[in-house]
């Protein structure tokens, strides 16, 4: 893949500034402020399952916050404002109350009774001074008490999470690896590269010396207690007398080695515990139902973060590959699995969001080599496991079930609703697409590494504006495209000169451009000006605007000669004219309005850059604005 320039958003602002989107209803664009509707990038930190909730379980991702599934990952809802940010999302299921879920970030703790349709912060100033610097990894909860380990600290609360104290503190003496609490007396922290235990709720601790050192994860039972050490003895260590005496159950000495992965006990059954990592004879999963007694291999794979939903009957696990985190699906006890959801990638291309036409309540989401699909407007999502990364989706109006990728291998085609694709291209020179737009009922264009066209529906496709020119050594990275509402025939195409070492995107300020224009549905295309920063097509007069350094320009011959019509109040990434009223422009980042047709312009909001923009084909109220991590929508006030 080419090399290609990123950039992230503003993601610590804008998290101080979102509203929450109900889990029963489409997403609700906030009035003013900008509202997640789609999967934010980061790699998985938590997944959390319910024992009194079976068949729900709930993610974190960083950047993207918290989502719910409730049917056992096959639709994903977002749930919740308050945990957008840089910080961790850690998450814990309150035992004695089926739905009742505490979620913790860098700055504060929270806590729903409705399995996340509602959020209440209840921690005070005490939290903030308890966490410090660092950030939520892990939140563990048992009767009477709710606990945050940071890499460094271990947070304690008896009062719910309202008010908070450090039980311990690392002090630079090495992170704190696990933590595990049988009740608020007993507790185990492996730290430091040991095992500490304390008899009286933290405020004391000790070394388990009887334990062998290298402890890396601790999980507990009522009874039992595991621990997965390192080195030359690697395995899974068991003891059932509170720590005085240990002896290993799977792997653990000199001459059977286990490197523990990931491990779990049923929280409905607990004697049961799964453990996957690998072996000289190679990852597998290993169950035992009898604490650890004897042990059957269920299957060969090895996953991280483990977690056991025995009354919905599924076995997730978290791969964390290039793409930041696959959160996989068993429901055969760890036999097979499926990826039910993938977090974006970070480094990306802008994300697009995709309506089709006369169904907008059909989405298409692409961001981080991602795509979701939502059949009610964004209210829940479900993963489409497109190959080749996909930049941009068209949704065909006259089949639900057909769907058209542009992605980095090529052009995919889906006649099943995503749930299986073809490929649609075969030249090298289709790869490295981010933009497909439908001119008509049979013609598409797509752009990114040069422009290409199909007059079938997507069947065949033709390259009509290559990325590398013949005798040429500069590339063409295409920006935007935009069909002429009033003549769909012709298009419009804006494209960045691209310098051997790869092909850039984004808002390429400092790239020279060139505007292309086609009379006959992207057959060919003409060289109309040059150095323009982004454009837009009036859609009731077929005017041309364009932006340049600072400049509106106006043009009323397709790009021939302009006219200036007002000044931008700052760079432009992208521009857009409403299609209800042809006078009101938007233009990003940030998102600035002018109701003169760019003669003037009012600063909507301020805290958040996206790169482009997209109205929202039921209300023109309504836009969304991607940039390359996630898309969220605002409501535009009067």
């Amino acid at each position: 893949m080419p090399t290609k320039t990123r950039r992230f958003s503003l993601w610590l602002i804008l998290g101080t500034i979102l509203v929450w989107t109900g889990l029963d209803r489409p997403a609700s664009a906030g009035v003013g402020v900008w509202t997640p509707v789609g999967f934010g990038t980061g790699e998985i930190t938590s997944v959390t399952v319910h024992p009194g909730s079976p068949g729900n379980v709930w993610v974190g991702i960083p950047q993207g916050g918290l989502y719910r599934s409730a049917d056992r990952g096959v639709n994903w809802r977002w749930v919740g404002g308050p945990f957008i940010g840089w910080g961790m999302v850690a998450a814990a299921a309150d035992p004695s109350r089926a739905g009742a879920l505490w979620a913790a970030t860098d700055t504060a703790v929270f806590r729903t009774e409705d399995g996340g349709a509602h959020w209440t912060k209840i921690s005070d100033e005490s939290y903030s001074a308890a966490i410090g610097d660092a950030w939520a990894q892990e939140m563990v909860a048992v009767p009477g008490a709710l606990y945050v380990v940071t890499w460094k600290r271990l947070l304690a609360s008896t009062d719910g999470g309202r008010s908070w104290e450090s039980l311990y503190d690392s002090a630079g003496n090495g992170s704190i690896e696990s933590f595990g609490a049988v009740s608020p007396r007993l507790l185990y922290l492996a730290a430091g590269g040991g095992l500490l235990q304390s008899l009286d709720g933290g405020q004391t601790w000790g070394t388990v010396t009887s334990c062998p050192p290298a402890v890396w994860q601790i999980v507990l039972s009522p009874t039992t207690a595991y621990v997965a050490v390192s080195g030359d003895a690697a395995g899974l260590l068991r003891s059932t007398d509170q720590g005085r005496t240990w002896r290993p159950v799977l792997g653990g000495t000199l001459s059977r080695q286990l490197n523990v992965s990931s491990m779990t006990v049923d929280p409905r059954a607990p004697r049961t515990l799964y453990v996957s990592g690998y072996d000289s004879q190679g990852s597998g999963l290993w169950v035992s139902r009898n604490a650890g007694g004897t042990w059957t291999k269920a299957g060969t794979v090895a996953l991280g973060r483990l977690r056991v939903d025995s009354g919905g009957g599924a076995l997730y696990g978290v791969a964390n590959f290039y793409q930041g985190g696959l959160l996989q699906r068993s429901l055969n006890g760890g036999a097979t699995w499926s990826t039910v959801l993938r977090a974006p990638d970070r480094e990306s291309e802008t994300a697009r969001i995709n309506f089709r036409p006369g169904d907008p309540a059909r989405l298409a989401l692409a961001v981080g080599y991602t795509l979701y699909r939502s059949v009610n407007g964004g209210a829940s999502w479900k993963l489409s496991n497109v190959p080749g990364g996909p930049g941009a989706v068209d949704l065909d109006p006259a089949d639900p079930n057909r769907l058209i990728a542009a992605t980095y291998s090529g052009i995919f085609l889906s006649e099943d609703a995503g749930q299986t694709w073809q490929s649609a291209s075969g030249s090298r020179s289709m790869q490295y697409m981010e933009i497909l737009v439908r001119a008509d009922a049979q013609t598409l264009v797509t752009g990114g590494a040069g422009i290409n066209r199909s007059g079938d529906n997507g069947r065949s496709w033709q390259t009509v504006l290559p990325a590398w020119p013949t005798d040429s050594d500069t590339g063409r990275w295409t920006e935007k495209i935009e069909v002429d509402p009033v003549h769909p025939s012709t298009i419009y195409a804006l494209t960045f000169l691209a310098n051997p070492d790869g092909l850039p995107h984004g808002s390429l300020v400092d790239w020279p451009s060139i505007l292309w224009r086609s009379t006959d549905s992207g057959r060919t295309w003409k060289k109309m000006t040059l150095n323009l920063r982004t454009f837009a097509v009036d859609p009731a007069t077929s005017r041309l605007y364009g932006v340049r350094d600072r400049q509106i320009l106006a043009s009323d011959d397709g790009g021939k000669t302009w006219r200036q019509a007002g000044r931008t109040p700052n760079w432009a990434s992208d521009l857009v004219i409403d299609p209800t009223d042809h006078n009101v422009f938007y233009m990003a980042p940030r998102l600035w309005r002018s109701r003169d047709r760019g003669a003037t312009w009012t600063l909507v909001n301020d805290q958040w850059g996206p790169e482009v923009l997209t109205f929202d084909p039921r209300d023109s109220r309504i836009l969304y604005g991607a940039d390359c991590c996630s898309v969220y929508t605002i409501t535009v006030p009067d």
